[in-house]
């Protein structure tokens, strides 16, 4: 799934969707990759990186996909 969204047509995609031009996927998954909140718990208000030093890159969109065991 991770490879997905790092693939050619889903950047292609969102840069369609959103208008920004020549989208790059972060190599590393920096403050990426999967995540789970367990019964009861909550994913709190709080503030993504925005730059990736190493590659001098700022991050520009954030893709969530949310599944409960009912999806």
């Amino acid at each position: 799934m991770l490879y997905s969204f790092s693939s050619y047509p889903f950047l292609r995609f969102l840069e369609e969707l959103t208008g920004i031009n020549k989208l790059l996927p972060d190599p590393y998954f920096f403050g990426g990759g999967i995540h789970q909140i367990l019964h009861g718990g909550k994913l709190a208000v709080h503030t993504d990186f925005n730059h990736l030093e190493e590659l001098d890159l700022y991050c520009r969109i954030n893709a969530l996909l949310l599944l409960n065991k009912n999806w």
